[in-house]
């Protein structure tokens, strides 16, 4: 079973009750891990270790350039921790003695400071800070034993991440877990199958590597000086309230231009897309049989009411459905819904619906940022609880929702 959401109110149903998710199974060979199993194993091992140290080197492309990077994670229990990154624009250090935590950006000259946790084990001590290690930032959630906090987001991803292998990766037998990182990217996360500790972490767009973090000088229990949890501000380092954010990766052209349509209105119109020229526009595919889309439209209400003084439109698309049922709903549900709606006259053909013929959608809840000058900024599949997604997108777009600030 594909980790998709489809256009079936039963499958819609099922993957609801099982936390809006669907696992792959992994290949049936005798030595081939359920992704369940993979992960408690990879848990457990983070958990039992007393130090945790490791060189990595990182790669990312940034627009028509590849940036490189050295990261430094190191871990002390029961409260000591470094994280340096040194590397074009990417320079950022947290460090715990102690009793001080200190997030710093070097070539920035600024800096956070605050109290230490009293212990890793249940503390998210990368909380705020936008750091350019993906390994790192799952690293820190598995020594601080976050796997199961289901009140950090990328920890929820990894949990219900699919698995594949056991397969030979250079020199090493390794499964590789699967998952949605973020808005932007999708991530492979390769555990040696020898010790369950993580060896390269990738992230792709479109089924391209951006960001390839490989950590192969790794120590586990070993003695670590006191020293190296701590690092000297620059002269002239100024504290603020937040780290400023770093150069996004892969900084490319605007995306493809989203294409028109025409929809009904509710009150009889018709609807273009093209209509809304000039505005961040955010469709929205549902249907009244879909129990995913049903759970994600307070969100998108929600969303809506922040932003819509904003040059901002939301526009729900009812997609393969029957058009009685949508002119139920629509009455019923008029105080709680107050964004733009329409229907798509191709009703349940849904291979010659809007959203399947011209956007190529599998599976609703499936969501599109477009920006003024109406190309789409970000393709949202599926909803979960405390996705922030969307307005991860508009940030993006320059849009600040309240849950992002």
């Amino acid at each position: 079973m594909n980790t998709r959401w489809l256009p079936k109110a039963a499958f819609c149903a099922l993957a609801l009750s099982a936390g809006f998710t669907c696992g792959a199974e992994s290949s049936a060979t005798p030595q081939a891990l359920s992704a369940g199993a993979v992960l408690n194993r990879l848990n457990s091992t983070y958990r039992s270790m007393r130090s945790y140290r490791d060189t990595a080197e990182l790669t990312r492309k940034t627009g028509d350039k590849d940036q490189s990077a050295t990261v430094t994670l190191a871990a002390q229990r029961p409260n000591r921790y470094l994280l340096e990154v040194n590397g074009d624009k990417l320079d950022t250090v947290v460090v715990s003695d102690g009793s001080t935590l200190i997030a710093l950006r070097p070539d920035r000259k600024a800096y956070t400071k605050g109290k230490a946790p009293l212990l890793l084990m249940g503390s998210d001590i990368l909380r705020g800070v936008d750091v350019p290690s993906p390994g790192a930032r799952l690293l820190s959630i598995l020594l601080g034993g976050n796997l199961r906090n289901q009140d950090i987001m990328l920890a929820k991803d990894l949990a219900v991440a699919t698995v594949t292998g056991p397969q030979s990766v250079g020199d090493k037998i390794v499964y590789v877990l699967s998952f949605r990182y973020d808005s932007d990217y999708d991530a492979k996360v390769y555990v040696s199958e020898s010790d369950f500790l993580i060896r390269r972490v990738t992230l792709l767009r479109d089924d391209k590597a951006i960001i390839t973090e490989n950590h192969n000088d790794i120590e586990v229990d070993k003695f670590i000086p006191a020293g190296t949890f701590v690092r000297a501000l620059p002269v002239g380092a100024n504290m603020v309230t937040s780290l400023p954010p770093l150069q996004k990766a892969e900084i490319a052209s605007s995306g493809p231009i989203a294409p028109d349509f025409s929809a009904d209105g509710r009150n009889g119109e018709t609807v273009h897309l093209s209509d809304f020229k000039g505005k961040v526009v955010i469709v929205d595919f549902w249907a009244t049989w879909c129990v995913p889309c049903q759970k994600s439209m307070p969100h998108v209400e929600r969303v809506w009411r922040e932003v819509k003084d904003k040059d901002v439109v939301v526009l729900g698309v009812c997609v393969w459905d029957d058009k009685d049922a949508y002119e139920q709903w629509l009455p019923a549900n008029k105080s709680r819904y107050t964004f733009t709606f329409a229907f798509d006259p191709a009703g349940k053909d849904s291979e010659n619906s809007i959203a399947g013929r011209l956007y190529g959608v599998k599976g609703i809840p499936a969501t599109f940022v477009i920006d003024k000058e109406g190309r789409i900024a970000a393709n949202i599949v599926g909803f979960r609880d405390g996705d922030t997604r969307i307005e991860e997108a508009l940030k993006k777009l320059g849009v600040e929702t309240s849950s992002l600030r």
